[in-house]
């Protein structure tokens, strides 16, 4: 035999159907906008496009040891043993020179039409080194694939750009170096040179 306590409950399960079915339209309305409203979302929802390409850096000897320089400049090296000259050439990818450049000449936008802020173009921009090699993968994430594959071309140019205007600056200064010195190697050899005919003269 049924408590009073449990015919209070099927009382309100009971009121509660009644209550359900009287305002069935409005419910069905209601959770049917919630279903609608998740699926055009998810339907108008811009496709994210990732463009990649890979930079390859490669040592190269720079001017001779003659000049009294390290026969390493413009060589792709670390300062130190710890370091890793790729993960150097990445920041220099990421530097605000070429970024502001790359982000310029493309007229980059964000969400709201306003120019993209380097900020939230290296949020975007990924550079990672490929264990073990000299290879560094850059890969840019655009809802425009055509936007998503110049920015890489771009940024990609303005960094050999601003490395060959590097190596040429660091050759120039070199040159210059090896200008500033050479008159005293020529000096020191020609007086090499007089010490050792006054020494032959002297021993007949």
């Amino acid at each position: 035999m049924p408590t009073k306590q449990e015919e209070r409950e099927v009382i309100d399960v009971q009121q509660y159907w009644t209550v359900l079915k009287r305002r069935w339209p409005v419910t069905t309305v209601v959770i049917g906008s919630v279903f609608g409203l998740t699926a055009l979302v998810t339907f108008l929802q811009k496709p994210v496009y990732e463009s990649q390409a890979k930079l390859l850096f490669n040592k190269q000897n720079g001017v001779s040891s003659l000049t009294g320089l390290s026969s390493q400049v413009g060589e792709l090296s670390g300062l130190t043993n710890l370091s890793n000259p790729v993960d150097t050439e990445a920041e220099v990818i990421r530097s605000n020179p070429i970024v502001l450049k790359t982000i310029t000449s493309l007229d980059l936008k964000d969400k709201s039409g306003k120019p993209l802020t380097i900020e939230k173009f290296l949020k975007l921009l990924k550079l990672k080194t490929i264990r073990g090699t000299d290879v560094m993968q850059l890969s840019y994430r655009s809802t425009n694939p055509q936007e998503a594959a110049s920015v890489i071309n771009s940024l990609m140019n303005y960094y050999l750009e601003n490395n060959v205007r590097t190596n040429r600056a660091e050759a120039r200064s070199a040159r210059e170096f090896l200008n500033r010195q050479l008159p005293e190697v020529e000096k020191r050899v020609l007086k090499a040179e007089m010490a050792l005919r006054r020494f032959k003269e002297k021993i007949g």
